[in-house]
């Protein structure tokens, strides 16, 4: 009698069935990075350069990083920000407000996530969707990036008073 589990995998390897085969799905996979890392590399990195520029010409620590998956290959790109003028750029402090685009291979999506150190602000959220490739166009990423200035700036005048 096979398990649940069995069931599940079967109903998998049926969906990828109906999907193609495996070098079909493998070449899919493929395709979506390599538009992914073309993107990054034409448009998303430039921009993350830029910012980072701006932002320590305001006199605000901020760095930019690259994440590699297990086999060394691009998966995301990061910014950290401090908005405080002249605060120390210890890593901890860096990661204070965090912009990350990361390619979501399972579904073929981009994630765009905002993260002010998943601290309980009444003011400011987390923020996070998941788009398409073309959420890599330059207006969409200067969109975006205007709106983790926005949020960095308003989570670091620190607790509402009361």
């Amino acid at each position: 009698m096979p398990s649940w589990f069995d069931e599940e995998l079967t109903k998998i390897k049926k969906m990828r069935g109906a999907e193609g085969s495996d070098a079909d799905l493998d070449r899919r996979r493929d395709e979506f990075r390599q538009q992914f890392l073309q993107a990054i590399d034409a448009t998303v990195w430039p921009a993350f350069e830029n910012f980072v520029v701006n932002a320590t010409e305001h006199d605000f620590p901020a760095s930019l990083g690259r994440e590699n998956d297990a086999k060394g290959r691009l998966r995301a790109v990061h910014i950290y920000i401090l908005p405080i003028s002249g605060a120390e750029a210890s890593p901890l402090a860096l990661e204070t407000c965090t912009y990350k685009i990361a390619m979501q291979m399972g579904t073929q999506r981009i994630a765009h996530m905002m993260n002010f150190q998943n601290r309980n602000n009444p003011r400011i959220k987390n923020e996070f969707d998941f788009q398409g490739l073309d959420s890599l166009s330059e207006p969409n990423v200067d969109i975006k990036l205007k709106r983790f200035l926005e949020l960095s700036l308003e989570y670091c005048k620190g607790p509402p008073s009361l």
